[in-house]
């Protein structure tokens, strides 16, 4: 977890020096269907997720803002028996899923009902990826990505905000091993040419003016 630190760390102190120069929103929260499938067990160092970015309104094509999001889970039996990339006997299978992305995100229009805004996002940036499987061996791919992400955002009462869908889908840059392989009985067929994820955001936003 150093590089997550490092890079938390440079994030808020960015964060802080822009907002100084404007309007923006600073927003904090996590995603929640990778500690929902691990029916929010072990909380803590090992099953955390988070959201940190910020959103400079600027009105019509001008709003932008940029995104980090950190996932570091461990992969449930429950999850990886559903997996339909593992095929074998699962029984004794158990993982951990480290995600990062550094995103830049566009956000061209929004549409305001009462206390309710919709606000479709497009993100485009870099990321790292790390998976661990092990049953009697061990399976570890690790990879530098480049891609985007789709996400519409509901907002409530300018406040708090809720991510569905997130679409990430991103090809690798370069990667540690080849993605398919085997361990034990285990036959591992992720894609080679890269990983799409399907996430649910929530957080509150902080405005400044």
């Amino acid at each position: 977890m150093k590089i997550s630190r490092k890079i938390l760390f440079g994030v808020l102190t960015f964060s802080w020096t822009v907002m100084a120069q404007g309007r923006s929103n600073l927003k904090i929260g996590f995603e929640l269907s990778e500690l929902l499938q691990n029916r929010f067990r072990s909380l803590g160092q090992k099953n955390c997720t988070l959201i940190l970015g910020q959103e400079f309104p600027k009105g019509g094509w001008n709003n932008y803002g940029y995104q980090l999001l950190l996932i570091n889970v461990e992969l449930s039996p429950e999850h990886l028996q559903n997996n339909p990339f593992l095929k074998g006997n699962k029984s004794n299978l158990t993982g951990n899923l480290f995600v990062s992305r550094i995103l830049v995100d566009l956000f061209p229009f929004e549409k305001k009902f009462g206390l309710v805004r919709f606000i479709p996002i497009v993100g485009l940036g870099f990321g790292y990826n790390r998976t661990i499987l092990q049953s009697g061996q061990t399976y570890d791919l690790n990879g530098l990505t480049f891609g985007t992400d789709f996400r519409l955002q509901t907002e409530f009462l300018s406040r708090l905000f809720f991510e569905f869908p997130v679409i990430d889908a991103s090809v690798y840059l370069w990667k540690s091993r080849p993605t398919k392989g085997t361990i034990g009985e285990i036959i591992i067929d992720y894609p080679e040419w890269g990983v799409v994820f399907f996430w649910i955001n929530l957080g509150i936003k902080f405005k400044f003016k």
